[in-house]
C-alpha cells in the first residue's frame, strides 16, 4: 500500500514537482504528517513532551501540525557542560531523545572530542549534522543513509529547476569551501559532482574546518570578549588567527589560479566562501583575476 509520505518523496522524480499548487498538496501533507506522528509519538522522547505539552495528539488540518512543531532550539537543549567536559554517553542519550533513529550502543569511551564522537555515531549509522555553533552551543541533527539520499536527490532536482542548467556531466566543479565534516554539505557538493561534473573538480586546499576546530575557536573569542582569557590563549588565538589568513590567501591565490587556467571550460562555481571569493561577486579571486588583466565579459 502507497503510504503519504510515499507519494510526497515520489515527486521529487516527477518533471512537474515545482509546477504542483501548493494547495493540492496540502491534504496529502497533513496525511503524510499524521503517518509520522503515529509512527514516532512512542519512540521520539522529545515528541512525546511536545504532545502532553501543546495537547494535541492527531493531525488532521495545519493547525494541528504547527504546534507539534520543532524550535531550532530542541537540536541544543542538551546541558553545555555534557559537551564541554566530554560527556559523550550522556549526549548520546540526549540526542536519542530527540532523534528518530534509536542511539544506542556507541562506544563512549576515550573519545579524543566532538570530531572522533561525530566520526563515531557514523560507524553506528548516525550521521549528526551540526551548525556551527556561533552562537554558543552547537545544533545536532541525526540522519541516517536514506535520509543523506533524499539529500542528494534533492539538491540535484532543485538545482535544475532554479538554475535551468541540465545534469549533463559537462562541467568542472569549483567547491569554495575548506574540508569538512557536515554531511549535509559533503552530500550535497557530491551530488552536483556526480550530475554536473566532468570527472574534474577544484576543492579549495585548506585546513579542515571542522565542528571541533570551529567550536574551539568561538569558545576562545568568548573567553577573550569576557574578559576570562588567559594571555596563553589570546596569544593561541592571535596564532591561529593569522596562520588561518596566511592559508587562506594561499588558497585564494589557487584558485584564481585555477580559474585562469579552467577560462575555456564550462564551470559551476559553490560553496559558501563563492561571494567571498569569485569573480562577479566582489570577492578576492576576481580582483586578482581583473589584476591580471582578465574580465567577467
Amino acid at each position: 500500500m502507497t503510504t503519504a509520505v510515499d507519494k510526497l518523496t515520489g515527486l521529487l522524480d516527477a518533471n512537474d514537482r515545482y509546477d504542483i499548487p501548493p494547495s493540492e498538496l496540502l491534504a496529502v501533507q497533513i496525511e503524510a504528517a499524521a503517518e509520522r506522528l503515529a509512527t514516532c509519538r512512542g519512540t521520539v522522547q522529545f515528541l512525546k513532551h511536545r504532545i502532553q505539552s501543546v495537547r494535541v495528539d492527531r493531525i488532521g488540518a495545519r493547525e494541528d501540525l504547527v504546534p507539534l512543531l520543532f524550535a531550532h532550539t530542541a537540536y541544543k537543549s542538551y546541558p553545555e557542560s555534557w559537551l564541554s567536559h566530554g560527556r559523550w554517553d550522556l549526549l548520546a542519550k540526549w540526542l536519542d531523545t530527540v532523534s528518530v533513529y534509536r542511539v544506542e550502543d556507541i562506544d563512549s569511551r576515550n573519545v579524543g572530542g566532538i570530531d572522533e564522537w561525530i566520526e563515531r555515531l557514523a560507524t553506528k549509522g548516525h550521521y549528526v549534522c551540526c551548525s556551527s555553533g556561533t552562537t554558543g552551543k552547537v545544533s545536532m541533527i541525526n540522519s541516517a543513509i536514506a535520509d543523506r539520499a533524499i539529500v542528494r536527490r534533492t539538491m540535484i532536482a532543485s538545482f535544475e529547476w532554479a538554475t535551468g542548467i541540465a545534469a549533463k556531466q559537462d562541467r568542472k566543479l569549483f567547491i569554495c569551501y575548506p574540508p569538512t565534516n557536515n554531511f549535509r554539505f559533503l552530500d550535497s557538493w557530491n551530488a552536483l559532482l556526480s550530475a554536473f561534473g566532468s570527472g574534474t573538480e577544484f576543492r579549495l586546499p585548506a585546513s579542515p574546518l571542522t565542528v571541533g576546530r570551529v567550536r574551539a575557536m568561538v569558545s576562545l573569542r568568548k573567553s577573550i570578549a569576557e574578559g576570562t582569557g588567559r594571555p596563553s590563549e589570546i596569544a593561541a588565538y592571535e596564532e591561529l588567527a593569522a596562520e588561518r589568513q596566511r592559508e587562506m590567501d594561499d588558497a585564494v591565490s589557487a584558485l584564481t589560479d585555477a580559474l585562469i587556467a579552467s577560462r575555456d571550460r564550462k564551470l559551476l562555481i559553490t560553496g559558501m566562501y563563492v561571494c567571498a571569493h569569485v569573480p562577479g561577486c566582489g570577492g578576492r579571486a576576481g580582483e586578482g583575476l581583473r589584476a591580471l588583466g582578465f574580465s567577467s565579459r
